[in-house]
């Protein structure tokens, strides 16, 4: 399959899921592996070679990040509002700080939604006449410059396109972000730039809308959320807000009439995804050295982290508790990545995942994810001991059948450097199981049903600490 069957194919299975627009040739490639992203969290370590390739190979700079809900821009509603909250957020004169420039409206108006691009001649992707198009908004962000249109499709339904460019830009300078889709009349549009920290939300002219830029972790390891209203005037939010390279952390509420219409996340894609996560500009403390050629996967892990949780790296106490080899696959070595994230609050966030690796020592095949775990400000896991169950999945079978998938189970434990040579009790066990420690205070071996905790023994047998399994 070449280049464009492959984006082609991905942006129609897509398009299935989420309707709504999305990116244009410079962005459209790496808007579907941000999906990808956000339906396989923590998978983005192992991203394939010929992904990878995909990407490259389609990426066009433009200047800007162009980001979107999951949901293609337009929400779906978390809790509904009542029929008599229903209302027309399309129907009414373009808004924005551009909305005066009836030249530039105009042309926008007139914009192709397809010319161009690989679904060009796709009948079933929603591409209204010109004269049943409005532009709903039009206006400038941090980011560049933003516009959104909207059409009445054959069946009378609605359809919507976002379109794009950089600072200063001329109709003409202005591109699809992705595909057009169905929109619904009475549900808010998004489009979000995390890089930049642009933000747009259309809504209705009474809607209320608010914004949480990240989660907040307390000390207990408690996860809550502050919405605030950053001032939207007749229904239109242009926001700017704290930018992060790495992700989207923040979420929108819309309210209409005293309940809750939409509260869910601001997703977003960048073509700046796949550097980002090849390491540049990160700093990782390795409590133990990593295995040669295996870096790229803490970088992916971190970086997500960062992004998920709207911090930057001095905001994170980043550290990788193991980066090594353990027991392969059907021939194939196994690669653990172990990464710690201490809060400003003290909280501890553990995650960890497996790869495969082919013979010329690139992670290849995801394996699967042993732990993703939130403990409390003094937790063990900050010190880089650890305890935790690895699934790892037989790299077999259809991967669309969850019947074909098997799963090894392995007990992974990371103990101090004071108990290196030292061993480990698991409890929890009717027999007494024991694990040997090496030199650098690792052991793996088969998870023993039943385990709830680990007792790591000096050499000289004085317990040096305790702590928990963490699984998946």
């Amino acid at each position: 399959m070449n280049i464009e069957l492959q984006l082609r194919d991905t942006l129609h299975r897509a398009a299935d899921e989420v309707g709504s627009a999305d990116a244009s040739d410079a962005v459209r490639t790496s808007g579907m592996r941000g999906l990808a992203h956000s339906r396989r969290r923590r998978q983005l370590a192992v991203l394939s070679a010929g992904l990878a390739v995909l990407l490259v190979a389609v990426v066009v700079p433009l200047g800007i990040a162009l980001l979107r809900t999951p949901s293609g821009s337009v929400a779906a509603p978390q809790a509904p509002a009542p029929p008599s909250a229903v209302a027309d957020i399309f129907g009414g004169p373009t808004r924005g700080d551009l909305a005066g420039d009836a030249t530039f409206v105009e042309a926008v108006r007139q914009l192709s939604w397809t010319e161009g691009s690989p679904i060009e001649s796709d009948t079933s992707v929603p591409n209204p006449a010109v004269e049943l198009r409005r532009v709903t908004f039009a206006g400038d962000v941090t980011a560049g410059r933003w516009a959104l249109v909207v059409g009445a499709t054959d069946d009378g339904g609605l359809a919507a396109v976002w379109f794009a460019g950089p600072p200063g830009a001329t109709a003409a300078q202005m591109e699809p972000v992705g595909l057009p889709g169905l929109i619904s009349p009475d549900q808010p549009a998004t489009l979000y730039d995390s890089p930049s920290g642009s933000l747009v939300v259309v809504a209705a002219p009474e809607d209320v809308i608010e914004v949480s830029a990240r989660p907040e972790v307390a000390a207990d390891a408690t996860v809550s959320r502050t919405f605030t209203d950053l001032g939207t005037r007749d229904g239109l939010l242009v926001a700017a807000m704290d930018g992060n390279p790495w992700g989207s952390a923040a979420q929108y509420r819309v309210t209409r009439d005293g309940a809750i219409l939409v509260e869910q996340a601001l997703e977003w894609t960048s073509t700046a995804v796949l550097e980002q996560f090849q390491g540049e500009e990160l700093e990782l403390n390795y409590v133990r050295p990593p295995a040669e050629g295996t870096r790229e996967q803490t970088y992916a892990i971190a970086g997500e982290i960062l992004g998920e949780y709207g911090l930057t790296q001095d905001q994170l106490d980043l550290q990788v508790s193991y980066l090594g080899f353990v027991p392969g696959l059907v021939g194939l070595p196994g690669v653990l990545a172990v990464v710690t994230a201490t809060f400003p609050s003290g909280a501890v966030l553990t995650r960890a995942q497996a790869s495969l690796q082919d013979e010329e020592g690139i992670s290849t095949f995801y394996a699967g994810v042993c732990t993703s775990t939130l403990s409390a400000a003094g937790s063990a896991a900050a010190r880089g001991v650890v305890a935790l169950r690895c699934d790892i999945q037989e790299p077999h079978g259809s991967g669309d059948d969850p019947a074909s998938i098997e799963f090894r189970s392995e007990l992974v434990v990371l103990a101090p450097a004071g108990a290196a040579g030292g061993y480990a009790v698991v409890t929890g066990l009717q027999a007494e199981t024991t694990l040997d420690l090496d030199d650098a205070g690792f052991a793996v071996a088969d998870f023993p049903e039943g385990a709830q905790s680990v007792v790591i023994h000096a050499a000289d047998d004085s317990v040096v600490d305790e702590v928990p399994i963490f699984t998946a």
